[in-house]
Order: structure tokens, then C-alpha cells, then sequence
């Protein structure tokens, strides 16, 4: 743990007259649940077991979840108050703040016993999309919580709160440092280096990104959701997490193929950054129909500071960003090579730069 320039001031030697207490502050999601208990096992054994570690405070400085101003649908659901919504957080960090070896099955039942057997593996469908946005938090540097918005894939990109272009992404550096930028990806790729199994490059985020999302939407499909509207959202936001996933997927393959181009790389790569990003839009379409009938325009405190934003409420919804995300594509098809003198990037690097090998088990 760094604390800037006060390095480990705070607890060395070990204070004797208080402790440190984490604030795992949720500035990302609002709306859509969210559940990985294994991020929150490995948060706690790595730090709340030294001396000085006096617990945990959760919860958000943007939003008080009091007030549900998010439920469209006009039949009966399990929830008066915006947290009885987000149960499944609150359990999560309640059960294995007292017990990180509190096991999934506990979490699972719980499932059972609001939505039957059938909902039994919901657990895991969200402990594999709701990942979307921790890798969107490593992949993206934020430096504070205010400053990015991950269900919405927003971040304050100078003095406002906008969609992440592609171009955004791009030269955005990471936050966690075993990923890799894209622009720093590219930029190695052109002159032949390559990255060790550990390092998380685009490519691989991107194959690990479909790979779990796809799992996810394998998971709930097939569970009936027509009598129930409380299960209805349940499998709607595991549904909008893993398609937001699949965008990001598409996203960073467009990146890369958009960042090649414009190093040098020839008109097949511009072609596949178009395709991607297209099919980044697509993704986000998928979004849009899901959450459309499910939830309402939202307050969104992010968009305080927004003078130009779309509409006159500070509201956040999936289909009221769409023009942005359209604008990725409109990126790409006005793209131009650097200037002569840049370095060429020849395909054959760029195919064995991008060939990813099989993640091991677990990963």
C-alpha cells in the first residue's frame, strides 16, 4: 500500500493509538448489481490482516441508495429501497468481512431461496460479468473514484464526464500495472518486443473479456423470468454486464487495429478497426434493448459539473450515450496514417504480437 509521498508513514512502525480503516468507495455502478466474491476474498486476506488494519467502511460519496429512481416496471418486486436491491454486494462484503472463508454456496442458497433452483447459478454468471468492471478499473486510470463511472463507461475526461472514446482509450495509461495500454501495446509491437505470460495486453484482456462473458450469458440463459419481474432484473443485469463486456472486448480489438493503422499499418487494419467498433456498437445496442424496458432515465451525479450535457437533468441512461459510442466508428473511418518516417508495423508482427496464448485454469 502507497499513501503518495507519505509512503507507509501511516502504519510503520505499527500506530499504537489507531488504525487505518479502508473506504472501498463504489463510485461505478448504481444501477446494474454487481457480485465477485473472489475480488473481495483477495482484497481482505491481502489487507485487513495486518495490525494496524482497523476494518472497513462500504459504500459511495455520489449516491445514497435510498430512493429507488431506477425500477421501470410496474409489477410487484422484492425491494422498497435502493439497497434491498444491491443485496447481493452487501452480502457479499457483510459475510466475508466477518469470514473470507465463507464459501459461495452460502451466496448460492441465498439465490435459491429468493428465486428457486433454477436461479442457483446466478452467482457464478455475475461473478464472471460483473468482472467487467474491475477490468475496466485496472485497464483505465482513473485516479479517483469520482472520476470514472464504469457501468456507464464514463470517465471526467478534463473538466467533464463523457463516454470513453476510442480515442480515449487508447492513450489512456492503465491503472493496475500488469496491464498494458493500448497505445503502449502497439507502440511495442512495432518494434518487436514482446510481453511476458503475466503482463495483461489488450489482446489477452480482450480474449478473457469474451470468454467469461460469453460463460455468463450461457449460465442465465433458459431461466424463466416471466413471473417473476425481481428475477426478471437479476438476469437482465448479468445480461448488460456481460454485453457491455463483449463491447469492451470488441472496443480494445478496434484500438489496437485503429492505433496500428495510424503508426504506419496498411488499410486492412482500418478496415478492422471499422469492424470491431461496429460490432462495439452492436454490443452496446444489446444494452440499450435489455435495460430499455427495465430501467428509467437516472440521476447521475457524475454529470453535475456538465454545462453541455445531452439533456437538461444530469440523466444517464445506455440509449442516451449511444451517439457517442456511434462516434468510435466515424473515428476509425476518418483515420489517417502518420506522417511519413513513422515505423511501419508489418502484419506478420502484428499477427504474432496478437496471438494469445491459452490462459491457464483459473484465469
Amino acid at each position: 500500500m502507497h499513501c503518495g509521498k507519505l509512503g507507509d508513514t501511516y502504519f510503520y512502525p505499527p500506530p499504537s493509538n489507531y488504525k487505518v480503516t479502508w473506504m472501498a468507495r463504489n463510485e461505478d455502478f448504481f444501477a446494474l448489481r454487481w457480485g465477485v466474491p473472489d475480488f473481495i476474498r483477495e482484497h481482505i486476506v491481502h489487507n485487513a490482516s495486518a495490525s494496524h488494519v482497523g476494518g472497513y467502511f462500504v459504500g459511495s460519496e455520489t449516491y445514497i441508495p435510498a430512493l429507488d429512481y431506477f425500477t421501470a416496471v410496474r409489477e410487484p418486486v422484492k425491494w422498497t429501497w435502493a439497497f434491498e436491491r444491491q443485496w447481493l454486494f452487501y452480502k457479499l462484503w457483510g459475510r466475508l468481512l466477518y469470514d473470507p472463508a465463507t464459501p459461495d454456496a452460502v451466496f448460492e442458497a441465498e439465490f435459491v431461496r429468493r428465486y428457486g433452483e433454477g436461479a442457483r447459478r446466478l452467482l457464478r454468471a455475475y461473478s464472471l460479468a460483473s468482472a467487467t468492471q474491475l477490468r475496466l478499473a485496472s485497464l483505465y486510470d482513473s485516479r479517483w473514484d469520482f472520476t470514472l463511472y464504469g457501468e456507464g463507461f464514463l470517465a471526467l475526461q478534463g473538466d467533464y464526464t463523457k463516454y470513453i472514446s476510442v480515442d480515449q482509450l487508447i492513450g489512456q495509461p492503465v491503472m493496475d500495472p500488469d496491464y498494458v495500454s493500448v497505445a503502449d501495446f502497439v507502440e511495442a509491437v512495432g518494434k518487436g518486443a514482446a510481453f511476458p505470460p503475466g503482463r495483461m495486453t489488450p489482446p489477452v484482456l480482450a480474449d478473457r473479456l469474451e470468454r467469461d462473458n460469453r460463460e455468463a450469458l450461457r449460465l442465465v440463459e433458459g431461466i424463466d423470468t416471466k413471473a417473476d419481474a425481481s428475477l426478471r432484473y437479476e438476469v437482465a443485469d448479468v445480461q448488460a454486464w456481460a454485453h457491455l463486456g463483449l463491447h469492451l472486448a470488441e472496443k480494445l480489438r478496434g484500438a489496437v487495429a485503429l492505433q496500428t493503422f495510424r503508426l504506419g499499418g496498411g488499410e486492412e487494419q482500418r478496415a478492422q478497426a471499422i469492424s470491431h467498433l461496429e460490432r462495439a456498437l452492436a454490443q452496446w445496442d444489446e444494452v440499450v434493448r435489455i435495460t430499455r424496458p427495465l430501467y428509467r432515465d437516472m440521476k447521475l451525479t457524475h454529470y453535475n459539473h456538465n454545462f453541455f450535457v445531452a439533456n437538461d437533468r444530469n440523466l444517464f441512461h445506455w440509449a442516451l450515450v449511444r451517439d457517442e459510442v456511434a462516434e468510435d466508428v466515424a473515428i476509425a473511418r476518418a483515420a489517417r496514417r502518420a506522417v511519413a518516417g513513422e515505423a511501419d508495423l508489418c502484419e506478420s508482427t502484428l499477427e504474432k504480437a496478437t496471438r494469445t496464448p491459452t490462459p491457464a485454469k483459473g484465469q
